[in-house]
């Protein structure tokens, strides 16, 4: 691991938020309480998927080496492969920070790696995929493991799984992920998390040889991170 997020001792696994699209569409149950369609109703912003290309050279300019959660879907339908290769030129060209990116919508992973390995005009052919870009699944419940699938079978570089909000107890099986993030709900309405939920999945990771990062127990921020008296920091927990 190249980066430690500054914040991680509060679960805070990035350290800034890199936003290439506005506006989404519910796809599964995690997406009920979603707080960024709730800041959307809030301030009636346009919430039809847009790509920012505007926002594109943020991390170009930006100096200090971060670990960047690109989590607005990069994978929309509504985003062209043009405009997410021009992303991951981005990332790939910013080779002091980490990029983690995180999809509801693997399926859409496969076609775009397809068609940047074809189309040479990408620049990718001698350096595919980018070692400081981790591609991640959002796994909420059991009913969604297969996106794991999905993932792995597309991006052959580093993957991760973000299993938050955990909606159930999920049995990942021995897949060959770098990372696992769990987490409960947090805001307005959270939906409990059951402690042997966490304890289950990681346990799993500890059999898998998977770091495992537990980013919260649930609503309240009083109950901190410690699962059974011990905090898990993923791959994390290596200071660079």
């Amino acid at each position: 691991m190249i980066l430690r997020p500054r914040a991680l001792d509060t679960g805070k696994w990035w350290d800034r938020p890199w936003s290439l699209v506005d506006g989404c569409n519910p796809v599964s149950d995690g997406c009920v309480h979603c707080w960024s369609a709730a800041m959307a109703r809030r301030f009636k912003l346009d919430w039809t998927p847009r790509f920012r290309a505007d926002r594109l050279d943020i991390p170009l300019r930006t100096r200090k080496p971060a670990v960047w959660a690109v989590w607005n879907d990069l994978f929309h339908t509504r985003v062209s492969n043009e405009q997410i290769a021009q992303a991951f030129g981005v990332m790939a060209t910013a080779k002091r920070h980490y990029f983690m990116v995180l999809t509801k919508r693997p399926r859409r992973m496969g076609p775009f790696v397809d068609w940047i390995r074809r189309d040479t005009r990408a620049g990718f052919c001698s350096a595919w995929p980018p070692p400081n870009v981790a591609l991640g699944v959002t796994v909420e419940s059991q009913e969604h493991v297969h996106r794991v699938g999905a993932l792995l079978e597309a991006w052959p570089g580093l993957t991760f799984l973000s299993v938050e909000p955990m909606l159930g107890p999920v049995d990942i099986g021995l897949y060959g992920v770098n990372l696992v993030i769990a987490g409960g709900e947090s805001g307005p309405g959270a939906r409990p998390m059951d402690l042997d939920w966490a304890r289950r999945l990681r346990d799993q990771c500890a059999a898998a040889g998977a770091p495992f990062l537990l980013k919260q127990i649930g609503p309240d921020r009083r109950s901190g991170r410690a699962l059974d008296g011990r905090e898990h920091n993923g791959w994390f927990g290596d200071k660079a």
